[in-house]
């Protein structure tokens, strides 16, 4: 019995294991959306835009080592966003590349992008047998969100917020560093961290367990961007991109071409293709492109529709 109990520990023990190392996670960048700003001399004059872009290095220090997390190197994320810069034969093009697409490329599992919320002054003046003195507080509020790489999806957000408190006299003013708001934003953080990352944890336990299939897509005009429930996957062509099993609303597009949206129930691995129609060509043109495409291909409505195949 001893053996029996003993094997049992020791399998959730290499299970909790493999989870943690399965959990591979991308930091974003930090953005600015405070909308007020301390007083002048309590940290008025620091550039909150250029304060919140350290957020990511704040995060990436307290998080290193961390068991639950495997950070990828920032250098290889910003290296696949480069590489997948968008080009029309060879010409510059309006497409952007989507950061999912980036991070499915280095096997990442959970996107985290922090926030600063907030970052101002609270002050309250004192008035005792002609004696005044102001007490102050700089506060800060920070958010990380936790994104599903698969889908996008918001899996988890958690707020965390820190302050200080000074004393202002006339004979005594204080005035904040650069370095004292870091020390509040890392507090700041050091609260939101942990709550994050349990539901992260609690999340990708659950989702582990969710069917996924596999989706080729190509256009006629590639590339063209993907949609899928309202969020940028990335750019056509797609070759095994892994989405969830189940009923999905496709939707794609390009500058200059008709775009086409699709809502299929996606149960097994599919392949589909897109004829991609300039929306300046003549209708003879059209049926032209669309012969090309496949002879499958079929107009719906007037404009093009997707061509299905499943594979068993």
């Amino acid at each position: 019995m001893k053996k029996v109990w003993l094997l049992l520990v020791m399998l959730v023990v290499v299970v909790g294991m493999v989870h943690a190392e399965s959990i591979r996670v991308v930091i974003l960048d930090f953005e600015d959306e405070s909308g007020m700003t301390s007083d002048k001399q309590l940290g008025g004059t620091i550039d909150t835009k250029a304060l919140a872009e350290k957020g990511a290095f704040l995060m990436t220090s307290q998080m290193l080592g961390s068991a639950d997390f495997v950070l990828v190197d920032r250098r290889d994320f910003m290296s696949q966003m480069s590489k997948r810069r968008l080009d029309d034969e060879g010409k510059p093009t309006s497409l952007k590349p989507s950061y999912l697409d980036a991070a499915r490329a280095l096997n990442a599992d959970v996107l985290l992008k922090g926030s600063m919320m907030s970052f101002s002054t609270g002050k309250q003046k004192v008035n005792q047998g002609g004696y005044q003195a102001t007490m102050a507080k700089v506060s800060m509020s920070v958010a990380i969100q936790a994104q599903n790489v698969v889908d996008g999806g918001i899996i988890a957000m958690s707020i965390g917020s820190s302050s200080k408190s000074f004393r202002q006299t006339v004979a005594m003013q204080a005035e904040l560093s650069e370095d004292d708001i870091l020390e509040i934003m890392g507090e700041a953080l050091s609260k939101a961290i942990p709550n994050v990352t349990q539901s992260v944890n609690d999340k990708m336990a659950e989702l582990a367990s969710r069917p996924r299939i596999k989706l080729n897509l190509t256009t006629t005009d590639d590339p063209a961007m993907l949609e899928i429930d309202g969020v940028l996957v990335g750019s056509s062509p797609f070759d095994g991109l892994e989405i969830y099993k189940g009923e999905h609303l496709l939707h794609v597009s390009r500058p200059g071409y008709e775009s086409i949206t699709k809502r299929m129930n996606l149960s097994q691995d599919t392949i589909i293709q897109v004829p991609m129609l300039r929306t300046d060509l003549t209708a003879d043109e059209k049926k032209e492109i669309l012969k090309s495409a496949d002879l499958k291909a079929y107009l719906m409505d007037g404009k093009p529709d997707m061509i299905i195949q499943t594979l068993d």
